[in-house]
């Protein structure tokens, strides 16, 4: 975008950035996230939210980008422990929008995120989780990690006694068959059902299996 602005005996030619020019400033500006959080349960670290946070507003602000988020759906799941005990699965469809709030130009993706809470925390938790995965996507911010060589991850997840990854069953179906096999074997249709394979419970893995074979023959 560009202006005109006009002095005594010359006129000078004001550009101005766009929103997709800022962004790649902001991303540009940050390194990496640091790992100042410790889950002792599973043992790992990862990035807290306050410090992902802490490290992105600066640069944006600075460049007059606001981030802004609105919800669309919630999906809750109900599942049981290894325990014994019920928690739930919360899904939080949102739409975030980086705003420049020097021209009003947007840019609006629609995300997900998801958090376990057996109480009242599992909308906060998933809140949370779309607002640090958004940024780290969109940002391309480094973490020095990276999903796939989480081996103990895919233990739990995959050889854990209260849930199974059918993941690699479900690939390939369309999101209509793949929430035909969940609501086939009991389980609620998801807006977006594909990351739900990668943690069926036990009990209905056998029959999420038999409903995913069905949608494909």
């Amino acid at each position: 975008m560009t202006a005109l602005a006009e002095e005594p005996g010359q006129i000078e030619e004001i550009v101005s950035k766009t929103l997709a020019q800022k962004l790649v400033e902001v991303a540009l500006s940050i390194d990496s996230i640091a790992k100042d959080g410790w889950n002792a349960a599973q043992r790992y670290k990862f990035a807290s939210a306050e410090t992902l946070i802490g490290d992105v507003r600066r640069p944006l602000l600075e460049r007059g980008v606001l981030v802004l988020a609105g919800e669309a759906v919630t999906d809750e799941r109900p599942r049981m422990t290894k325990g014994g005990t019920e928690t739930s699965i919360t899904t939080v469809h949102l739409a975030f929008t980086f705003m420049d709030a020097d021209t009003g130009e947007t840019i609006e993706l629609p995300w997900l995120g998801r958090g376990e809470d057996p109480m009242d925390k599992g909308v906060g938790k998933a809140l949370t989780n779309a607002l640090k995965t958004f940024l780290r996507q969109q940002l391309l911010l480094p973490w020095g990690d990276d999903p796939e060589a989480d081996t103990g991850s895919d233990e739990r997840a995959g050889n854990g006694s209260d849930s199974v990854n059918l993941i690699e069953q479900a690939r390939g179906l369309s999101n209509a068959a793949l929430n035909a096999a969940l609501v086939k074997a009991g389980l609620p249709a998801q807006q977006a059902p594909f990351g739900a394979f990668m943690r069926i419970p036990s009990e209905a893995a056998a029959n999420v299996r038999a409903a995913l074979e069905e949608q494909r023959s």
